[in-house]
């Protein structure tokens, strides 16, 4: 009978085993679904209305006078559950600024609906930047410093990703809003990894289980050829 040979069988093997364990990489660019202003019209901490039917969000930090704070939505869904957030990037056009209107970006489970409460409620620190220093327009800011916190803020929503945009001391900005379409609006762009899919896992566990048949296989087939060298070695001719 003929002998397997196992080089045919086993580098396909191992090439498909190499596919199904190494996890996918995938780049998303998410669009906010929601966005506004929050309103404190005398800044005296207690935030009175949302305005989110503006076509410029507005973030002002001026307490005993007023505080306009904004707060974004997004839908995570497309990104597998367990994924791991690689580096993940805010993008907006500025339409306004003055000087010292330093920012700082939080992120907070929300839900599908902006209310007064997203002004305050518990968030995680994101990242910090200058909105004069980048001036008007398109403006990326990375948030894959903090990417440890915008994984776990987005482990803690039910899909719904919040951000707030706060000033800090004295600040003056506008960027447009989801109403300014189709100029630039609010994004969130995330590299991430998914996590392979149980069918995948499986896969891999019998792959793994050829392999090793197929090793085993061929060890036995070596042991044999082996023996029957030395056999014909030691035949006594007459």
């Amino acid at each position: 009978m003929q002998s397997l040979n196992p080089k045919f069988v086993v580098a396909p093997v191992l090439a498909i085993l190499a596919f199904a364990s190494v996890a996918r990489g995938d780049v998303i660019t998410i669009n906010a679904f929601a966005d506004g202003t929050v309103l404190d019209t005398n800044g005296d901490g207690i935030f009175e209305s949302v305005n989110a039917s503006a076509t410029t969000n507005s973030i002002r930090n001026f307490p005993g006078i007023l505080i306009d704070r904004a707060v974004i939505a997004y839908n995570l869904s497309a990104i597998p559950n367990g994924s791991t957030i690689n580096l993940a990037s805010f993008t907006f056009s500025t339409s306004s600024v003055t000087s010292n209107s330093s920012i700082n970006a939080l992120g907070y489970a929300a839900d599908a609906s902006l209310t007064v409460g997203d002004a305050t409620q518990a968030a995680t620190f994101l990242q910090n930047y200058d909105a004069f220093a980048l001036g008007l327009g398109t403006q990326t800011v990375n948030l894959g410093v903090n990417g440890a916190n915008l994984a776990q803020t987005i482990s803690n929503s039910t899909d719904i990703f919040g951000m707030r945009l706060e000033g800090v001391g004295p600040a003056n900005t506008q960027f447009r809003s989801i109403e300014a379409a189709p100029q630039q609006i609010p994004q969130l762009v995330i590299d991430y990894t998914a996590v392979p899919e149980p069918g995948s896992l499986a896969l891999t566990g019998l792959l793994i289980g050829v392999v090793g048949a197929v090793r085993q296989f061929r060890n036995s087939s070596n042991r044999s050829n082996a023996k029957t060298r030395l056999d014909n070695s030691q035949e006594i001719k007459i």
